[in-house]
């Protein structure tokens, strides 16, 4: 590993003698953390130490075709593809996440978007699927005609709202990740896009071939006419956000990009709020899992289950300090179904109001999200809210 800068060499790290050439792929957000994809397994490891930090066995090295991919920001995950096969794993756990399958023509390369939230591969024909790693699920297909071959190159603007994908004819290509609707197209370098970059405001994107040079491009606030709206309404678009089926949703999401200002209202009055539980509501129901009475106990379950995430910090210090063993397991059981229990429509319509009003960033839409960003603690509205506030000022500095 070379600094760039002064050409010193920074450190050598050391991959099995059977597994191939490896593939880098560096942190975004730490220099010194670098995945290196194998065949059979991904390696990260310590730029600085050499040292490998954590180990993912896709499969045996010999029966493995070589890996590709990308470590997500916060260094946590690692997305590998291989064998045509798109897969996200765990580091900390070594353990598969996700299995994303193939996509039309085979998976050969990855990317994170820079809040770690969305996940972009692509085949050699020019395919491209966004997905959303909170659930795992297809969010956007782009399919980009003439722009295909094994020199792909694909990057997310700095808010995850767009594509930039350069191909082996030399063209760069911006697409808008919410509406599928491209932005731009460049034309062109005379030879195969190998990289790309762009400015930190997103307003440029910088694309490198191996004709040589470096070109940078000036990327439009808008892209061309939309086609005609894809729902019938907002009615419509909401129910869609809370379907079960991502494509489907997305479409309900496209209709609220292409009205930002209604989104906003309309996201405000119809996604409700959860409502706070009553003063020493929840400190009675934990009372409750300890009465001799099994029904008693039952229904202080599930209404704490109803509750939510406000419930979860005194569960758990419940599970961990109660004198009774049956209370302690009780308590315990309740808290783990309700971090892990799967999100309803309502919970999955909020997620994806929440996506759509931070990718619009308007005065409105931060209104909205900083009215639910002060709701209960530790529901799911309140602290994914919070959370997307907090991107957004991180965005603006």
């Amino acid at each position: 590993m070379i600094d760039a800068d002064t050409r010193k060499t920074l450190g050598k790290l050391s991959v099995p003698q059977n597994a191939g050439l490896p593939v880098p792929a560096f942190c975004p957000t730490d220099r010194n953390r670098v995945a290196l994809f194998l065949q059979g397994s991904v390696l990260v490891c310590n730029v600085a130490t050499g040292k490998t930090l954590h180990a993912v066995h896709l499969g045996k090295p010999e029966e493995s075709p070589p890996s590709n991919g990308a470590i997500s920001p916060d260094g946590r995950l690692v997305a590998a593809a291989s064998g045509g096969n798109l897969s996200v794993w765990e580091l900390a756990t070594g353990k598969k996440r996700f299995d994303l399958g193939t996509l039309t023509n085979g998976a050969v390369g990855a990317a994170f978007s820079a809040d770690g939230r969305k996940l972009v591969g692509w085949d050699p024909g020019g395919n491209l699927v966004v997905f959303d790693l909170r659930f795992g699920t297809v969010a956007r297909r782009i399919t980009i005609d003439g722009l295909g071959g094994e020199g792909i190159s694909v990057a997310f603007s700095p808010d995850g709202t767009r594509l930039a994908v350069g191909g082996h004819d030399g063209r760069v290509a911006v697409w808008d990740v919410g509406t599928g609707d491209p932005v731009a197209t460049f034309d062109r370098h005379d030879g195969s896009v190998t990289g790309l970059a762009w400015s930190p405001d997103g307003t440029r994107v910088a694309s490198a071939a191996t004709d040589g040079t470096v070109l940078v491009w000036a990327v439009p606030e808008k892209g061309g006419a939309p086609p005609g709206a894809v729902v019938a309404g907002f009615d419509e678009a909401f129910r869609l956000l809370g379907s079960p089926d991502a494509a489907a949703a997305q479409r309900g999401m496209e209709l609220l990009y292409r009205n930002p200002v209604e989104a906003a209202k309309q996201c405000r009055d119809r996604v409700p709020v959860p409502a706070a539980a009553a003063p020493g509501r929840i400190a009675m129901l934990i009372a409750d899992l300890d009465d001799e009475e099994f029904p008693v106990r039952a229904a202080a379950t599930k209404e704490l289950e109803a509750i939510g995430g406000e419930a979860v910090p005194a569960l758990k210090k419940v599970a961990a300090s109660s004198g009774s063993a049956e209370v302690r397991k009780l308590a315990g059981e309740v808290a783990t179904r309700i971090e892990a229990g799967v999100p309803r429509a309502d919970d999955v319509r909020s997620l994806r109001a929440i996506e759509v009003l931070e990718g619009i960033g308007t005065p409105e839409a931060k209104a909205v999200l900083a009215a639910w960003a002060a709701g209960p603690p530790g529901h799911r509205l309140t602290t994914e809210a919070a959370a997307a506030l907090t991107r957004l000022k991180a965005s603006e500095k």
